[in-house]
């Protein structure tokens, strides 16, 4: 797939890209390199740039991609604090508008990643109100895919070439029908505990994975017509377009672990 990836060069973007490099796929890289002068570590893989603001982002920027995966924005709470309206504006008006030209520029994945670090107890002066109310984090990873084109199909053989998985139903164009639409949201969130004066920490997780439990399909019936050899007769399918199978329903889980 040929996958844009927004805030490339950041803590999450410079991991994902070699991921996505290794298993395949094209990578372009969207960035305002705001911290151009401040990378570490090794380099990321070289893939095209399009260094912009997220929010001077247009429709024509986004052409020919199969996938967005959004990461860019403002990352934290004393950065966003300088100036509240300005985080708005980036992390959420934008990222509204950039989901919008992706589905009028025909893209047909967005996966948009989130972190919120819920750590506002650790100023309190109180220590048992800071004990209480620090250390949480929520994660959402959201996914919206639109439905992949597919070309209605015949059962059987009637080009008598012996495959019968790639008789397409005659006079019908190639494509001109569309498979079921794919949208899931997972979530985590974690709960850091100090043990033995910070040294060790306890680390208290759930995970929801599909949290709405949608019912996103995975498999459909192509084949129109079933066809008949001897007859020679196409025989319509009432079955044609029917859902067959499933993702993974709602999927809970616990964990701990420690880490020292």
């Amino acid at each position: 797939m040929h996958v844009l990836v927004t805030g490339h060069l950041g803590y999450l973007g410079s991991v994902l890209v070699p991921m996505l490099l290794e298993n395949g796929h094209s990578v372009v890289g969207l960035d305002s390199n705001l911290y151009a002068a401040c990378a570490f570590g090794d380099p990321i893989p070289t893939v095209p740039v399009r260094q912009l603001d997220l929010r001077d982002v247009e429709v024509t920027d986004l052409g020919g991609l199969d996938a967005i995966v959004h990461l860019a924005g403002l990352s934290n709470d004393p950065l966003g604090d300088l100036n509240p309206a300005l985080t708005q504006e980036i992390n959420h008006a934008a990222s509204v508008r950039l989901a919008r030209l992706a589905k009028a520029a025909g893209v047909h994945r967005f996966v948009f990643s989130s972190v919120w670090d819920i750590n506002y107890g650790k100023s309190l002066q109180n220590a048992v109100a800071r004990a209480l109310l620090r250390g949480y984090q929520l994660s959402i990873i959201s996914t919206v895919q639109s439905g992949r084109p597919l070309a209605a199909t015949v059962g059987g053989d009637p080009n008598g070439d012996t495959n019968t998985a790639t008789d397409r139903t005659p006079y019908v164009g190639r494509n001109t029908y569309a498979g079921p639409n794919f949208a899931s949201a997972d979530v985590r969130f974690t709960r850091d505990i100090p043990l033995y004066r910070d040294r060790a920490v306890l680390r208290l997780m759930f995970e929801a994975f599909n949290v709405t439990n949608r019912a996103n399909f995975n498999a459909i019936t192509t084949a129109q017509y079933n066809f008949t050899a001897a007859t020679r007769v196409f025989t319509p399918n009432a079955a044609f377009l029917a859902r067959t199978s499933t993702f993974d329903p709602r999927i809970l889980q616990l964990a701990a672990k420690i880490t020292f």
